[in-house]
């Protein structure tokens, strides 16, 4: 189990969460579904973000970077992050939050990658709203 310490009030999952910018991803967020339609979860903050390209950040205790984030609402079970297309091992905090490790070869080249949260509902899948996760 990794360790926590963020202002997101999650239970112990990653450890020196920290976001030095002003900015939330509820900032960049973008609609997924139309107005009519049911409301699916946002991210509202996400860290850290931007990241180093290259450069390991929020590292673990087995050495791997992580990232943390919040929606605004709590996580239905079984949600998942999926970071520039590729779903990652994530953690609940059984609140509002989800962590997950970053395989490095994500943030080796600098870009703006989409995140976004899925989470099943029987055999149907829903995506929160698409936000950017920046590597400088």
């Amino acid at each position: 189990i990794l360790a926590i310490s963020c202002a997101l009030s999650m239970a112990p999952i990653l450890s020196s969460c920290s976001d030095s910018s002003d900015k939330t991803a509820s900032d960049m967020a973008v609609p997924v579904r139309a107005a009519s339609e049911t409301r699916e979860a946002k991210v509202v903050a996400l860290g850290p973000n931007p990241v180093t390209a290259g450069i390991p950040f929020n590292v673990q205790p087995n050495g791997q970077s992580a990232i943390w984030l919040k929606l605004d609402r709590p996580v239905a079970a079984g949600s998942h992050i999926v970071l520039a297309g590729q779903q990652l091992e994530t953690m609940s905090n059984g609140g509002d939050g989800l962590a997950s490790p970053v395989p490095s070869d994500l943030t080796a080249i600098k870009g703006t990658y989409p995140l976004y949260v899925v989470t099943m509902r029987g055999s149907e899948e829903f995506r929160s709203a698409t936000v950017d996760f920046v590597v400088e």
